[in-house]
């Protein structure tokens, strides 16, 4: 039988590989996030959100990013001044994640008000 494929510890900088299904190494195994028994399996998306948005890592770089970054990113370009509301993930943090990038690096993260992620959300499910 062949081996599984083996794929990189999901904590940033971390070059331990793992066996598939498996998320972090022994070593980063403490930053797991605790699993809730569920009556339900979730997809693959919100599994994905849930290791990203759900994480004191999150929180506190969603917040240094807007303070650094008042205005909507996409609204400015526009010439519109509108205070920025969240973070947007380009590319969409489950593609981040399966493309094996790290989806709390700036580089992918943008400040933008509500009505411009509604409207990114609204292009992305067309």
């Amino acid at each position: 039988m062949g081996q599984a494929a083996l794929k990189l510890c999901y904590y940033p900088s971390c070059t331990q590989t793992v066996a598939h299904g498996v998320v972090y190494c022994n070593k980063h195994k403490k930053h797991a996030p605790v699993k809730e028994k569920r009556f339900y399996s979730l997809t693959k998306y919100q599994e994905h959100r849930k290791l990203v948005y759900g994480t004191t890592r999150w929180t506190k770089l969603s917040k240094i990013i807007r303070m650094e970054n008042p205005l909507c990113e996409d609204c400015y370009k526009k010439g519109i001044r509108t205070k920025s509301e969240l973070i947007h993930h380009v590319p969409d943090v489950t593609e981040l994640i399966e493309k094996g990038l790290d989806p709390f690096d700036r580089k992918y993260l943008h400040a933008i008000c509500n009505n411009c992620h509604m409207s990114e959300l609204r292009k992305r499910r067309k």
